[in-house]
């Protein structure tokens, strides 16, 4: 490229594998870059050349173009300025085809939020459940409690009080539960 025309007067045969177009589209095409990066690149790329040139620097950057095919490839492109005057400037570029890796960014964060939204679906589920279970389970518990007050033979009392150690031991799970799913969502 010569500073931000964007004509390329150098280009090996592997820009040409990499995106389908041929050595001489990407040397006869005049602003070929500018026609062929993704659109919603196009200013960040004319800003990281400018800049390149400006500071007489380098600079590398993620961005999209579009190949031949009309597929999107991204790409990791170094710059780096040569030529010491301002006329003779011209930006030495490296691209680098990184698709597979944004491919595998894409999935990796698209299976975290699966994964975090299953997580609290799990945990609404539990929490739901398990108020759902110790209302009634606070009703056995209450009427059992006004029986044991009531006037009872030695047998009745034993299984009454029974049930009640029973009521207690699942509402005191049914609590673990929930306070287990409250943890697992962040309210506790």
């Amino acid at each position: 490229m010569h500073g931000l025309t964007s004509r390329f007067s150098f280009v090996n045969s592997e820009a040409e594998a990499l995106l389908g177009y041929s050595v001489e589209d990407w040397l006869q095409q005049p602003d070929f870059w500018n026609k062929h990066i993704h659109p919603e690149e196009q200013r960040r790329a004319e800003e990281a050349c400018a800049k390149v040139v400006a500071e007489n620097g380098s600079q590398q950057f993620e961005h999209r173009m579009i190949a031949a095919d009309g597929r999107t490839i991204w790409l990791t492109t170094s710059l780096r300025v040569v030529g010491a005057s301002d006329d003779s400037k011209e930006l030495v570029g490296v691209m680098v085809d990184i698709t597979q890796r944004k491919l595998a960014e894409e999935e990796s964060r698209a299976a975290k939020h699966a994964a975090e939204a299953a997580n609290r679906a799990k945990s609404d589920f539990l929490a739901n459940m398990s108020h759902e279970i110790r209302t009634p389970m606070n009703g056995i518990l209450g009427m059992t409690d006004l029986v044991l007050d009531t006037s009872l033979d030695p047998d009745q009392y034993e299984c009454l009080t029974m049930v009640k150690s029973s009521a207690d031991s699942l509402l005191t799970l049914i609590n673990d539960i929930l306070d287990f799913s409250k943890i697992r969502v962040g309210k506790i």
